[in-house]
């Protein structure tokens, strides 16, 4: 990266620099179709303000999506109980963390 020299490039830097440090990504939701079937990606945090993103991602397509869930960090009880409807509607979750299993399966005994 080039250092900018004038005071107006130094500026610019610093704003750009403070905006990015105050935003940052809870949770990515990226949808791919791979032979027919979604393939939903999460990774991150994921609370209530994505279950809507999510649910939408998992109801699209003809099949039972895949939802990969490797990078996913954490998850809310909102998230979870997200994960378990669309577990239930047929959706096949992978590599989910084995702490957030256990959450997962705990919320499900809960459920009547």
């Amino acid at each position: 990266m080039i250092a900018p020299t004038d005071q107006a490039g130094i500026e610019r830097s610093v704003a750009v620099h403070r905006l990015l440090s105050r935003t940052f990504v809870l949770c990515r939701i990226q949808v791919q179709s791979e032979e027919g079937r979604a393939v939903v990606r999460l990774a991150g945090h994921l609370t209530g303000a994505q279950v809507p993103d999510l649910l939408a991602a998992c109801a699209d397509g003809s099949r039972h999506p895949r939802v990969e869930l490797d990078e996913l960090l954490s998850a809310d009880v909102v998230g979870l109980d997200a994960l378990l409807r669309v577990q239930e509607r047929g959706a096949v979750l992978v590599g989910l963390l084995e702490y957030l299993q256990f959450e997962l399966d705990a919320l499900r005994r809960k459920r009547p």
